[in-house]
């Protein structure tokens, strides 16, 4: 009995391991199958984003993240001969609280680019609403962000099969 609790206690974070490492390999199919990779490009917060300037830096931040997080959903483009480039700008981003609840909205404009000259291929929107009976303002606003760049990245296979 003994054995075989020592057995389980030695297999298992090796079996942890092995799973960790096959996800890590399986998770970036561009680069396993040596298609050119999607990057994030330049973040930036647009002055009429209706944001405060002490928040810039943050919403910077926080856009970078959300764009990788969805670019790395995004799994339709096909063969890709060179890399491509994505830029994100804020256009948009307001929260308020009501009497029924917390409502946030957000905008967004994306830039596709080839990554080797730069050359624009085209300019994606998105933008998304959020409304919640009790909710918190900063998930309410991040929920809109994420839906807003979800929004303009259902157009990017299209855009990248327009460019071939």
């Amino acid at each position: 009995m003994s054995q075989r609790v020592l057995c389980r206690a030695v297999l298992s974070p090796i079996g942890g391991l092995l799973l960790a490492l096959a996800a890590a390999s399986s998770a970036s199919p561009a680069r396993a199958s040596g298609r050119p990779a999607v990057r994030v490009g330049e973040v930036s917060i647009s002055r009429d984003a209706g944001a405060a300037a002490d928040a810039v830096p943050d919403l910077g931040k926080a856009l970078r993240l959300a764009l990788s997080d969805e670019l790395s959903r995004v799994s339709n483009l096909g063969p890709l001969k060179q890399g491509l480039i994505v830029s994100a700008t804020l256009t948009r981003l307001s929260s308020e609280r009501r009497e029924q609840g917390a409502q946030a909205s957000a905008a967004i404009s994306l830039a596709l680019r080839r990554a080797d000259d730069h050359v624009l291929l085209a300019e994606l929107r998105g933008r998304a609403s959020v409304e919640e009976p009790s909710g918190n303002l900063a998930i309410l606003r991040r929920a809109a962000l994420h839906g807003a760049l979800r929004g303009a990245l259902t157009h990017l296979p299209e855009a990248v099969q327009r460019s071939r």
